[in-house]
């Protein structure tokens, strides 16, 4: 049975919005890491859009810089899954799924590996809601954005993980990575 890992990168206000973060090589190469060890992404309709608008042009002509064409590469070859009422734009090996507790349950348990979830913080905040989650990475940039969205917004009930570890980048961002399987971890009720 695979294990759902998420991911997301927020300011230090809790904004997720994408153009709030320090994105050097280190911080590249950090992403990479994590995608590689990933059996298959998965992705809200808005988050895949973003990334498929930018990601396969780095991988097909090789312009960034090394870390950023790794990542691009990684992100390529995965399976995807997208939650979204549309298809989405095709030629990313992207499939599309509704986005209900049952669905994202199943593909876990079919997943050989790690399903991580990249970012989309409506998603983010409905498969923590559904206790699906196992394990989530954090990167924190030292940005106060003063707008939203924010990350986990309108979650119900509280949440209680175990810290797994912390890895500081030299730009400042520090990303958490946290354990929400443990006994007690998760306090809320499952939903959906």
């Amino acid at each position: 049975m695979g294990t759902l890992h998420a991911t997301m990168n927020i300011s230090l206000d809790a904004c997720c919005d994408h153009m709030q973060v320090l994105a050097d090589d280190e911080f590249h190469e950090h992403m990479a890491d994590l995608f590689g060890r990933a059996a298959a992404l998965l992705f809200g309709g808005n988050t895949y859009a973003l990334l498929h608008g930018y990601w396969p042009r780095v991988a097909a002509s090789g312009a960034g810089t090394p870390a950023e064409v790794r990542l691009a590469r990684i992100l390529n070859e995965k399976p995807k899954y997208v939650v979204s009422s549309h298809e989405p734009a095709p030629g990313w090996s992207a499939r599309r799924m509704d986005g209900n507790a049952d669905n994202i349950r199943a593909l876990k348990g079919e997943t050989d590996g790690p399903l991580l979830l990249v970012a989309s913080p409506t998603l983010a905040r409905a498969v923590v809601q559904w206790n699906l989650v196992d394990e989530y990475h954090v990167a924190i940039s030292p940005i106060v954005a003063g707008h939203g969205p924010t990350f986990l917004a309108g979650l119900q009930g509280d949440v209680t993980a175990t810290l797994l570890g912390v890895n500081r980048l030299a730009s400042g961002v520090v990303i958490h990575h946290y354990d929400f399987r443990g006994e007690g971890a998760t306090t809320i009720p499952k939903a959906g």
